[in-house]
């Protein structure tokens, strides 16, 4: 298995250059695939033992879950539903007591699996690992002065602007764009002022 690095976003603005791991996939193996792997490794099953058996088994899975079970499946793991509101549906308060209006707004949103530590134990003793390279973030590199001309143009279409729009607007985390503007606000000459209303903190022009 082929692994790479991925730049993380640097979200505290620490100048940091954090980064995660993950697998680089090689392809995609279907269900007619799978089959054929397992009958060559166990030649007493044959195609069609494999899908009567599997058939029955996501049969009694679903059957299980929807009684409200938590269902092992050998070392794969546990296998349970999760709930989630229909759309455009509310749920009542907390100590609500309305439970049919709550049952007609909830569904099932899919199935939370619990694999089991020995079956990841087993993959990772058969995985050899190899460097397959590293993955950036695309980054707008814009020099401090387009940046000030950006913020400008935005507060003048849109009569402001906040921290989060010059996040999305000059690609810069939260803290580093936060501290940004307001050097610019503290600047006379830079045509950007604050406006503090309550908890709302907007950008607007100066004059």
């Amino acid at each position: 298995m082929k692994y790479v690095k991925y730049e993380i976003p640097d979200l505290r603005g620490e100048g940091k250059n954090p980064f995660g791991l993950r697998p680089l996939t090689e392809g995609h193996i279907s269900w007619q695939e799978l089959r054929k792997r397992m009958c060559f490794h166990n030649q007493r099953l044959s195609d069609g033992d494999i899908v009567s058996v599997v058939d029955q088994l996501q049969n009694t899975l679903l059957e299980l879950m929807a009684e409200g079970y938590s269902v092992e499946v050998g070392q794969l793991g546990n296998f349970s539903a999760t709930l989630g509101l229909k759309e455009g549906k509310k749920m009542d308060s907390l100590d609500g007591t309305d439970s049919k209006r709550n049952a007609q707004s909830i569904k099932v949103d899919g199935i939370n699996i619990n694999v089991r530590n020995k079956f990841v134990d087993r993959l990772d003793k058969m995985t050899h690992l190899e460097y397959g390279g590293t993955v950036r973030l695309r980054r707008q590199e814009l020099t401090k002065e387009q940046r000030l001309a950006k913020a400008l143009e935005f507060i003048q279409a849109n009569g402001y602007m906040t921290v989060g729009d010059y996040c999305e607007l000059v690609n810069m985390t939260h803290t580093p764009a936060a501290k940004e503007l307001r050097a610019f606000s503290d600047d006379p000459q830079s045509g950007i002022a604050r406006k503090d209303r309550g908890v709302a903190l907007k950008y607007v022009a100066s004059n």
